[in-house]
Protein backbone atom coordinates (compact mmCIF):
# COMPACT_ATOMS: atom_id res chain seq x y z
CA UNK A 1 0.00 0.00 0.00
CA UNK A 2 1.40 3.41 -0.93
CA UNK A 3 2.15 5.74 1.92
CA UNK A 4 2.51 3.14 4.62
CA UNK A 5 5.67 2.19 6.42
CA UNK A 6 6.60 -1.14 7.78
CA UNK A 7 7.78 -1.40 11.35
CA UNK A 8 7.85 1.41 13.86
CA UNK A 9 7.64 5.15 13.24
CA UNK A 10 11.42 5.55 13.42
CA UNK A 11 12.01 2.99 10.71
CA UNK A 12 14.46 3.72 7.90
CA UNK A 13 12.08 2.70 5.11
CA UNK A 14 10.83 5.57 2.98
CA UNK A 15 7.31 6.65 2.35
CA UNK A 16 6.39 6.49 -1.36
CA UNK A 17 4.43 9.70 -1.04
CA UNK A 18 7.67 11.66 -0.53
CA UNK A 19 9.01 10.55 -3.90
CA UNK A 20 8.14 12.62 -6.91
CA UNK A 21 7.41 10.89 -10.19
CA UNK A 22 9.04 13.70 -12.20
CA UNK A 23 12.19 15.58 -11.21
CA UNK A 24 11.84 19.37 -10.96
CA UNK A 25 11.60 20.96 -14.41
CA UNK A 26 14.75 23.05 -14.00
CA UNK A 27 16.89 19.96 -13.46
CA UNK A 28 15.91 18.61 -16.85
CA UNK A 29 16.11 21.98 -18.57
CA UNK A 30 17.72 21.81 -22.00
CA UNK A 31 18.96 25.35 -21.66
CA UNK A 32 20.53 27.44 -18.96
CA UNK A 33 20.73 31.16 -19.70
CA UNK A 34 22.71 33.74 -17.78
CA UNK A 35 21.07 37.15 -17.99
CA UNK A 36 21.84 40.20 -15.83
CA UNK A 37 24.02 38.10 -13.54
CA UNK A 38 21.27 35.56 -12.81
CA UNK A 39 20.96 32.01 -14.06
CA UNK A 40 17.63 31.21 -15.67
CA UNK A 41 16.51 27.66 -16.34
CA UNK A 42 14.18 27.27 -19.28
CA UNK A 43 12.09 24.13 -19.35
CA UNK A 44 9.92 22.68 -22.05
CA UNK A 45 6.98 21.87 -19.83
CA UNK A 46 3.85 23.42 -21.27
CA UNK A 47 1.68 25.31 -18.87
CA UNK A 48 -1.90 26.28 -19.26
CA UNK A 49 -2.40 29.86 -20.36
CA UNK A 50 -4.96 31.43 -18.11
CA UNK A 51 -4.13 35.10 -17.82
CA UNK A 52 -2.44 37.67 -19.98
CA UNK A 53 0.54 37.53 -17.62
CA UNK A 54 0.88 33.76 -18.14
CA UNK A 55 0.69 34.30 -21.90
CA UNK A 56 3.41 36.96 -21.75
CA UNK A 57 5.69 34.64 -19.78
CA UNK A 58 5.02 31.90 -22.31
CA UNK A 59 6.05 34.19 -25.18
CA UNK A 60 9.21 35.28 -23.36
CA UNK A 61 10.13 31.68 -22.51
CA UNK A 62 9.66 30.58 -26.13
CA UNK A 63 11.74 33.52 -27.38
CA UNK A 64 14.56 32.66 -24.97
CA UNK A 65 14.47 29.01 -26.01
CA UNK A 66 14.51 29.83 -29.72
CA UNK A 67 17.43 32.25 -29.37
CA UNK A 68 15.51 35.37 -30.38
CA UNK A 69 16.88 37.22 -27.34
CA UNK A 70 20.49 36.28 -28.08
CA UNK A 71 21.09 39.78 -29.38
CA UNK A 72 19.48 41.53 -26.43
CA UNK A 73 22.39 43.26 -24.68
CA UNK A 74 23.11 45.81 -21.99
CA UNK A 75 25.52 48.62 -22.88
CA UNK A 76 28.49 48.58 -20.44
CA UNK A 77 28.69 52.38 -20.57
CA UNK A 78 25.10 53.57 -20.06
CA UNK A 79 23.50 50.32 -18.78
CA UNK A 80 20.61 50.59 -21.27
CA UNK A 81 19.24 47.56 -23.11
CA UNK A 82 19.49 47.38 -26.89
CA UNK A 83 19.21 44.83 -29.69
CA UNK A 84 22.59 44.24 -31.34
CA UNK A 85 22.76 44.54 -35.13
CA UNK A 86 25.87 42.35 -35.19
CA UNK A 87 26.66 39.37 -32.98
CA UNK A 88 29.92 41.09 -31.90
CA UNK A 89 28.32 44.41 -30.93
CA UNK A 90 28.79 45.28 -27.24
CA UNK A 91 27.72 48.94 -27.09
CA UNK A 92 24.46 50.66 -27.97
CA UNK A 93 26.15 53.33 -30.11
CA UNK A 94 29.45 54.19 -31.74
CA UNK A 95 29.86 57.14 -29.36
CA UNK A 96 29.69 54.87 -26.31
CA UNK A 97 32.09 52.38 -27.91
CA UNK A 98 34.59 55.14 -28.71
CA UNK A 99 34.32 56.71 -25.25
CA UNK A 100 34.93 53.36 -23.61
CA UNK A 101 37.87 52.46 -25.85
CA UNK A 102 39.43 55.94 -25.66
CA UNK A 103 39.25 55.93 -21.86
CA UNK A 104 41.03 52.58 -21.85
CA UNK A 105 43.65 53.80 -24.34
CA UNK A 106 44.23 57.01 -22.39
CA UNK A 107 44.92 55.03 -19.22
CA UNK A 108 47.39 52.79 -21.08
CA UNK A 109 49.30 55.75 -22.61
CA UNK A 110 48.28 54.86 -26.17
CA UNK A 111 47.78 58.47 -27.31
CA UNK A 112 51.11 59.61 -25.87
CA UNK A 113 52.93 56.84 -27.76
CA UNK A 114 51.01 57.74 -30.90
CA UNK A 115 52.02 61.43 -30.70
CA UNK A 116 55.67 60.57 -30.01
CA UNK A 117 55.76 58.19 -32.98
CA UNK A 118 54.24 60.77 -35.29
CA UNK A 119 56.71 63.45 -34.14
CA UNK A 120 59.62 61.03 -34.65
CA UNK A 121 58.48 60.27 -38.22
CA UNK A 122 58.01 63.97 -39.01
CA UNK A 123 61.48 64.80 -37.67
CA UNK A 124 63.01 62.14 -39.95
CA UNK A 125 61.10 63.69 -42.84
CA UNK A 126 62.22 67.20 -41.81
CA UNK A 127 65.87 66.10 -41.75
CA UNK A 128 65.46 64.59 -45.21
CA UNK A 129 63.90 67.82 -46.51
CA UNK A 130 66.71 69.86 -44.94
CA UNK A 131 69.33 67.66 -46.60
CA UNK A 132 67.54 68.24 -49.93
CA UNK A 133 67.98 72.01 -49.40
CA UNK A 134 64.41 73.04 -48.52
CA UNK A 135 63.85 76.28 -46.60
CA UNK A 136 62.83 76.23 -42.91
CA UNK A 137 59.36 77.60 -43.73
CA UNK A 138 58.86 74.92 -46.39
CA UNK A 139 60.00 72.23 -43.93
CA UNK A 140 57.55 73.58 -41.35
CA UNK A 141 54.68 73.58 -43.87
CA UNK A 142 55.31 70.02 -45.06
CA UNK A 143 55.91 68.44 -41.65
CA UNK A 144 53.53 70.49 -39.52
CA UNK A 145 56.22 70.81 -36.81
CA UNK A 146 56.64 74.20 -35.11
CA UNK A 147 59.89 76.14 -35.59
CA UNK A 148 60.84 75.77 -31.91
CA UNK A 149 60.78 71.96 -32.26
CA UNK A 150 62.80 72.08 -35.46
CA UNK A 151 65.37 74.33 -33.74
CA UNK A 152 65.47 72.24 -30.58
CA UNK A 153 66.09 69.06 -32.58
CA UNK A 154 68.82 70.75 -34.63
CA UNK A 155 67.05 70.46 -37.97
CA UNK A 156 67.37 74.21 -38.59
CA UNK A 157 69.95 76.57 -37.04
Amino acid sequence: MIGTTSGTLGSSSRCACNRSADPPWFLTSPRLIELLGYKWFLGRKQREVGTARDYLYLIIRDALQNGVFDRLRMCPRCKKFFVADDARQRFCSNEHRNEFNNKKRLEEGYFKRLRKGKRRRELVRARKLQSEGESPTEIRKQTGLPLRVLKREGVIP
